[in-house]
């Protein structure tokens, strides 16, 4: 926080020291990201910690460990990668087929095995469309002999496929893919015409190595460890509203306790003190970038094929746009919370006084998140009644609207605008929840009955008669 810093000592010039390890030593922090929530958490009765175990024990422990980080989805892709390059270029090294891997161009069918791969099968059923695509449309018979004229032919051609990479960045693929074609056959020729070869050939070999890469690409995203663009995209939403969750324990801890004003102040905390914050900017910015690979995952299933029915794009995408929200309205919660009139005047007045009713929400967003985690990662049906996020923050409102101070009206007006800053963007959190909270109760169902037929149990006779008139 800006308004918090001290300086280092008393001509608030830092150290001779520190500024000369400054320019000797680069700065080798590491970026703060969220943490990791995953299964088996350690230091817990199922997964014990190291140091109350026995030799034997923390062995298999590392052993465990091991196992489990191997099968993760990147140590998987890793492999499955470099094993399946492994076995598409093993026919050069060998005498009996090295002949026939050389005679059709082997080496482009690697090439383009390694271009289209990709951790999911959509992503790879996209490469490989526009690489066999684009392979077929550019094989065409110029002027190899001419240099001038393949100068000029090369520039006009590159021209669409620039414009389209930088227009629809979303198929720059495309583009780069006939960009690549073309000089690696025109060109191509052009450097081996002492050779006599025609384009026809060089083209007709091309294409056949890069469609048997292409398909050998195709069989081994399907067959070997498939991971399906619309399975990643709900375990990444699952531990995205994790992490937002986490994001807002933050907050919620950071404007619970006032700061502790000192005259001076040593380097070690002002340092601390830019730490804090710089992880949180920077965590701020992860959950963004987390937000552009869910938009790349949600892209890459429409090219997944889907047996019992098309995938809802749609529907995620609202989804995202929700999450997206929620993003900009913590971190304007952080805006509000963080100015100096908080911590002097607001929080002693406003929050204090009304730490109930303010825990009753704050525990009612977290299971929010977390209840909506579960339903992205098990797909199951949803219950009837979820966390009334937004009845718990009408109840804090109504708690604060009833204290003296705001009776009173003794209240400074940048004091009272903070204080509805604070309600406005809880409130946008909590409405967008309970609009994720809906939607995926119309996704993946609902446990038993419906919510409306749930709330009709708790509803007196005379007025369920008077509802089912009405209907």
């Amino acid at each position: 926080m800006g308004w918090m810093k001290k300086p280092k000592d008393k001509t608030g010039r830092p150290g001779l020291k520190r500024k000369i390890s400054s320019f000797i030593l680069p700065n080798q922090r590491q970026r703060p990201t969220f943490p990791k929530v995953r299964p088996h958490a350690p230091n817990t009765v199922l997964t014990p910690a190291r140091s109350n175990l026995t030799y034997v024990g923390r062995l298999k422990q590392m052993l465990w460990a091991t196992g489990k980080r191997m099968g993760e989805r990147d140590i998987k892709y890793a492999v499955k990668a470099g094993m399946a390059t492994a076995l598409l270029a093993s026919p050069a090294f060998f005498d009996n087929t090295r002949q026939w891997f050389l005679e059709y161009q082997g080496d482009w069918a690697l090439i383009s095995f390694f271009v289209v791969m990709s951790p999911t099968i959509g992503a790879t059923n996209f490469l490989s469309f526009h690489r066999v695509l684009w392979t077929f449309c550019v094989h065409l018979h110029v002027f190899s002999e001419s240099p001038v004229v393949l100068a000029i032919f090369g520039f006009f051609f590159s021209l669409p496929c620039f414009y389209y990479l930088v227009t629809k960045p979303a198929h720059a693929s495309a583009a780069r893919f006939a960009l690549l074609t073309y000089n690696l056959t025109c060109l191509y020729c052009y450097n081996s015409r002492d050779k006599d070869l025609s384009v026809v050939y060089v083209a007709y070999h091309r294409a056949l190595a890069v469609t048997a890469g292409v398909l050998y690409a195709a069989f081994i995203a399907r067959f070997w460890w498939p991971a399906e663009a619309r399975r990643e995209l709900g375990t990444a939403l699952s531990q995205f509203c994790l992490n937002i969750g986490w994001l807002y324990t933050r907050l919620v801890a950071s404007n619970s306790f006032a700061p502790e004003y000192r005259t001076e102040t040593n380097e070690d905390e002002e340092e601390t003190e830019q730490l804090v914050e710089l992880t949180q900017s920077h965590q701020r910015v992860y959950g963004y970038i987390k937000l552009i690979e869910l938009q790349g995952l949600l892209a890459q299933t429409q090219h997944e094929p889907r047996l019992k029915g098309p995938f809802p794009v749609k529907l995620y995408r609202g989804v995202l746009t929700s999450l997206q929200t929620i993003l900009d309205k913590l971190h304007s919660m952080r805006c509000v919370t963080t100015r100096e009139e908080w911590y002097t005047s607001v929080r002693q007045d406003f929050i204090i006084p009304v730490n109930k009713e303010r825990h009753e929400m704050v525990g009612n967003i977290i299971l929010y998140f977390s209840t909506l985690a579960s339903a992205f990662q098990l797909k199951m049906p949803l219950p009837p009644y979820l966390p009334p996020a937004e009845a718990s923050r009408q109840r804090l409102v109504e708690a604060i609207r009833k204290l003296d101070v705001v009776r009173n009206r003794d209240v400074k007006g940048s004091r009272q605008l903070l204080f509805f800053a604070y309600a406005l963007t809880m409130k946008g959190v909590t409405q967008e929840l309970e609009t994720l909270g809906r939607t995926l109760q119309e996704a993946f169902g609902v446990i038993g009955q419906s919510p409306d037929e749930f709330e009709a149990l708790f509803v007196e006779r005379e007025a369920r008669k008077r509802i089912d008139g009405v209907a």
